[in-house]
């Protein structure tokens, strides 16, 4: 069975910033988002997976247009769910995360956390459809004249 975006966007992780971040503390920043919002514990593997493929893939997962697709894996079987979705626009740009394959300042992360046994069985699922979206020029614009949370959820909501 296919996986359903929309059932990973939550309202409470989205976060806007109007200026510029750099990567380690947006990084840092928006797993703590998820620790307020989620009834979840603390995300130390998560955060330990992150920074280490950051560090050994070197901004892999900033793939252009705008968009890094940051992934990682938590361990915390008591959530109920089996993964779940940070949205960030850096309205700005991200200080420190250009994609090796333009020159288009990242402007959305799209932080996908997924239990371990999510991560090995379903983890192509998500990055490809977002990755499509982000193909089209003009989801990128319809995007950019967002300029809140509610506004990023409902645009997506209706588009995904």
């Amino acid at each position: 069975m296919a996986i359903d975006i929309k059932k990973l966007i939550d309202i409470h992780l989205i976060k806007v910033y109007d200026e510029k971040i750099k990567k380690d503390v947006l990084i840092e920043e928006l797993i703590t988002l998820a620790e307020k919002n989620l009834n979840i514990g603390t995300l130390h593997s998560l955060r330990e997976s992150i920074i280490k493929k950051e560090e050994v893939a070197n901004n892999m997962t900033a793939i252009g247009n705008n968009l890094a697709i940051p992934h990682g894996i938590f361990f915390d079987y008591s959530y109920e769910k089996d993964m779940f979705l940070i949205i960030a626009q850096i309205r700005k740009g991200v200080k420190g995360y250009d994609s090796p394959f333009d020159d288009k300042k990242t402007k959305y992360v799209f932080l996908i956390a997924y239990n371990q046994d999510t991560y090995c069985t379903k983890r192509t699922e998500v990055l490809p459809i977002i990755a499509r979206y982000f193909s089209e020029p003009k989801n990128i614009d319809d995007l950019n004249r967002r300029v809140t949370p509610q506004e990023i959820y409902d645009l997506l909501m209706s588009e995904l």
